[in-house]
C-alpha cells in the first residue's frame, strides 16, 4: 500500500467532522483487514509520527498501519494530530462568533441576499474589499469581493435572488450602462437588464415567488398602470397593480404561499383604512392584520404561520418595536427592544433582528443586533458599534449589514460581518491505496 496526503480544503466545521470521522473509520478498518491478512506487515502508527503527533511522511513509508493505542483530533489549522488513547481529548471547536468579510466596504450596507456560496450586497458604498468598480452592489464568494459588471449609479436598498437572477432595487437610474434600468434591474450573472421601462421614484423592498417579482417603495403608476402605486408585480414581461395599491411608502415585503405581506408607512391598503402600516394581499384583495400597528414598519419575515414584524411602533403589552402575528392576533416577543428594528431574518426556530437598539429583553449587551430563540433574547457576542440595516441567513451563518465598523471587536468588519462558525482549513485523513 502507499500513503499520501490530500490538499487543504477550506470548509466550515460541523457536518464535516462526521465525514472525517467516517473516512478515518475506513482507514482504520482497512488497516485492521490488512492485519488479519499479514500480522507481520503491520507498521505501528507511532513510527510515522512527529513528537507533536503530526504525521511524518518524508521517509516514503508503505504498508498497513496499526492504529492501536491512538486516537485522532484536529489542530487549530485543521491538520490531523494523533494522540495516545490514554490522553484526554481536546475541547470541541468554538461556536459562533463574528467574522469580517475581507476588508469590508467603504460605506453603509442597506441590503443582503444569500444564494449558495454567494453573498450579494447593496448600499451606498463605492468600494468593496479594495475593488473600486464595486459601485453600490457587489458579491462576496467566501474569500473575495467581486463587482457586478460596472455597477450602478446610485444607492441600492433591496436585493432578492431567484436562481441565477439577482434583482436589485434602489434609487439608481442606470445599471451597467442601461439607462432604462430606473430604480429596478436584473443581473443574469454577466449583464444588467431593465424591467420594462423601470419605475419613477425609488424601490425599498423586493420579494420573488415563482415567476413573480414583487416590488415596493415610493413610486406611482408602474408600467403605466395607474393602480400600481408604491407596490407592483413584475411577471417577467409586464408590470401589474395589486388592487388599487397603497397610500404611502412600502419598506418591506415577504411572501408565503399565495399571501404577500407588506409593511411600511401607509395607512390604507386597497381602500381598507384599518390596514395601518402592515397588510396582506391574498392575490385578489387587501386585508388588515387585526387593527394594524401604531407606527411604521421596517421589516417583515414569515416562518410557517407566524409573521414577524419590526419597526418604530410601540403598541404596549411588550409589542415594542418587534411583534408576531399568528393569523388572528399580535403577540409580544418577551419585553421587546429599547429602540426601533430595521431588519429581521428567520432561520428555523431562530429569529435575528437588527436596528438602532442597545437592549433586547432587558439584556444591555444586545447592541444593534440580537437573537430570539422562541422564549428569550440573546446578544450575538459583544454586538456591534453602530446601526444594522439588513440581515440575511445562509446555512449556519447570519450576514449583517449596516453602518458599523466593528463586530465583536473585529475592526476589519466594516459595514458587513458574518455571525457563524469559524472557517477551518482541514486536511482530509490519510488515504490508503491497495
Amino acid at each position: 500500500m502507499s500513503i499520501r496526503r490530500v490538499v487543504t480544503i477550506p470548509m466550515y466545521v460541523g457536518p464535516l467532522l462526521a465525514l472525517l470521522a467516517g473516512l478515518l473509520g475506513v482507514l482504520l478498518a482497512r488497516s485492521a483487514r490488512a492485519a488479519e491478512t499479514s500480522q507481520d506487515s503491520l507498521t505501528p502508527l507511532g513510527r510515522l509520527l512527529n513528537s507533536d503527533g503530526t504525521l511524518n511522511l518524508s521517509n516514503g513509508s508503505s504498508g498497513a498501519l496499526d492504529p492501536a493505542g491512538w486516537y485522532m483530533e484536529y489542530a487549530p489549522d485543521g491538520a490531523p494530530i494523533f494522540k495516545p488513547a490514554n490522553e484526554p481529548a481536546a475541547p470541541l471547536p468554538p461556536g459562533k462568533e463574528w467574522h469580517a468579510l475581507g476588508s469590508g466596504l467603504n460605506d453603509r450596507v442597506e441590503a443582503i441576499a444569500v444564494a449558495g456560496a454567494g453573498v450579494y450586497v447593496g448600499g451606498y458604498f463605492t468600494d468593496a474589499g479594495g475593488d473600486a468598480n464595486a459601485d453600490n452592489v457587489a458579491r462576496w464568494d467566501g474569500s473575495a469581493w467581486h463587482p457586478l459588471g460596472s455597477g450602478l449609479n446610485d444607492t441600492v436598498f433591496a436585493i432578492a435572488v431567484a436562481g441565477s437572477d439577482v434583482y436589485v432595487g434602489g434609487r439608481f437610474t442606470d445599471a451597467g450602462g442601461d439607462a432604462s434600468a430606473d430604480c429596478i434591474a436584473r443581473w443574469d450573472g454577466s449583464a444588467w437588464h431593465a424591467l420594462g421601462s423601470g419605475l419613477y421614484g425609488y424601490v425599498q423592498a423586493i420579494a420573488v415567488a415563482g415567476g413573480n417579482v414583487y416590488v415596493g417603495g415610493w413610486f406611482a403608476d408602474a408600467g403605466g398602470d395607474a393602480g400600481a402605486d408604491n407596490i407592483a408585480r413584475w411577471d417577467g414581461s409586464a408590470w401589474h397593480a395589486l388592487g388599487s395599491g397603497l397610500n404611502n411608502d412600502v419598506n418591506a415585503i415577504a411572501v408565503a404561499g399565495t399571501d404577500v405581506y407588506v409593511g411600511g408607512v401607509f395607512t390604507d391598503a386597497g381602500g381598507d383604512a384599518g390596514a395601518d402600516y402592515v397588510a396582506r394581499w391574498d392575490g385578489a384583495a387587501w386585508h388588515s392584520l387585526g387593527s394594524g400597528l401604531n407606527s411604521y414598519v421596517e421589516a417583515i419575515a414569515v416562518a410557517d404561520s407566524d409573521v414577524y414584524v419590526g419597526g418604530g411602533f410601540a403598541t404596549g403589552g411588550g409589542n415594542t418595536y418587534v411583534t408576531r402575528w399568528d393569523g388572528a392576533a399580535w403577540h409580544p416577543l418577551g419585553s421587546g427592544l429599547n429602540d426601533q428594528v430595521r431588519a429581521i431574518a428567520v432561520a428555523g426556530a431562530d429569529l435575528y433582528v437588527g436596528g438602532d437598539f442597545t437592549g433586547a429583553g432587558g439584556d444591555s449587551g444586545a447592541d444593534f443586533v440580537a437573537h430570539w430563540d422562541g422564549s428569550a433574547w440573546h446578544p450575538l457576542g459583544s454586538g456591534l458599534n453602530d446601526r444594522v440595516y439588513t440581515i440575511a441567513v445562509g446555512g449556519e451563518n447570519a450576514y449583517v449589514g449596516g453602518r458599523f465598523t466593528d463586530a465583536g471587536g473585529d475592526a476589519s468588519a466594516d459595514r458587513i460581518a458574518r455571525w457563524g462558525p469559524p472557517v477551518w482549513h482541514v486536511y482530509l485523513p490519510l488515504v490508503l491505496r491497495q
